[in-house]
């Protein structure tokens, strides 16, 4: 079925929230489906969706620049009812937005026996240009530069084998001079974030951005991330974490400054995952919240097993030091445990 862009376009929120009445939308928008089989506990039917976006472009009439060139061609495709002949294919994705274009594209299948995955994207966006195509809400302003070059061909057999020469992963996205600001949250920059990629991991090579009075410089990894991705195995991590200064203070709206918890916050609980494993190695100069105040504080903070453990967490206050070991236990969300 052919209808409006801008039908497709009232499904993406960003877009919806403001002013979308007076949004102008050109270009063509056909989706076509069909099913046959019985879906049960036992059966899945056959089926095919196409979507097709074609010269799409979009404009707000008080904005100076638009979306030119929209075009998507998606396929999903399952011709036997077998949950392992799913094919999904985005044939390509390509966009000019505010004169920077974009284009991507991705293919998955067999993703029960040996998920396949066929991946890239390429583009560049000023985010000086988003207040040119999109309304912001008031006092918000978002400034920085997206640069992206990844592409990922192969099949997750190769990667669990450790057999790297026969999975592609490559490429590198890249922040630069990146500044956030609303009236609920300090102005935030980050010089640069540099993330590489490669069959065994992401590499977070520099990360350095300042938020309010805080700072924070990091580097670090994550691993398994194709079959975490795909199967759901486990992720594994690590991440350096140095700062002169934390203070939460920026953070916190009134009602949090007060101190209070709600009944529903006070017997909440917090759910850790079952299929990630991280460290957290922090050294930070000062950690400042509320009128409290720890300095150098160092300490590694483990995630694994449904589990976080702390292991020799020191601090400095109140003209003392403190040492501090445990874990916290989710395994049982139902009756979750602490040990300090």
């Amino acid at each position: 079925k052919k209808t409006s862009i801008k039908e497709l376009i009232s499904l993406v929120p960003a877009f919806y929230k403001k002013d979308f009445s007076e949004l102008e939308a050109k270009g063509t928008f056909a989706l076509d489906g069909k099913a046959k089989g019985t879906l049960n506990d036992t059966s899945t039917p056959s089926y095919h969706l196409a979507l097709k976006v074609g010269d799409g472009y979009i404009h707000y009439p008080d904005l100076h620049s638009s979306i030119n060139d929209l075009n998507i061609d998606l396929d999903i495709t399952n011709p036997s009812g077998n949950e392992d002949d799913v094919v999904v294919n985005l044939k390509s994705l390509e966009a000019v937005i505010a004169e920077n274009p974009i284009r991507a594209h991705l293919l998955t299948k067999t993703p029960i026996s040996n998920p396949y995955i066929e991946a890239n994207l390429i583009g560049k966006l000023d985010l000086n240009t988003v207040k040119d195509i999109m309304p912001l809400e008031e006092d918000e302003s978002i400034e920085g530069r997206i640069d992206s070059d990844i592409s990922i061909k192969g099949f997750l057999n190769d990667v669990e084998k450790e057999q790297y020469d026969k999975f592609m992963a490559k490429g590198n996205l890249i922040l630069n001079s990146f500044k956030y600001q609303t009236p609920e949250i300090p102005l935030t920059t980050i010089s640069k974030a540099n993330l590489s990629f490669s069959p065994e991991n992401i590499e977070l090579n520099e990360f350095k951005m300042l938020s309010g009075n805080s700072d924070f410089n990091a580097t670090g990894f994550l691993r398994n991330y194709i079959a975490y991705y795909m199967k759901n195995d486990p992720l594994r991590g690590e991440l350096s974490l140095q700062s002169n200064t934390i203070n939460a203070n920026d953070w916190l709206t009134e009602s949090e400054d007060l101190g209070q918890e709600t009944p529903e916050e006070a017997y909440s609980v917090m759910e850790v995952p079952a299929n990630i494993e991280f460290n957290l190695n922090s050294t930070i100069g000062k950690v400042i919240y509320e009128n409290k105040t720890l300095e150098n504080v160092q300490g590694m903070i483990k995630i694994t097993d449904e589990r976080l453990l702390f292991e020799d967490i020191k601090a400095n206050t109140l003209e003392g030091s403190v040492i501090l070991s445990g874990e916290y236990n989710a395994k049982n969300i139902t009756k979750p445990y602490y040990s300090l």
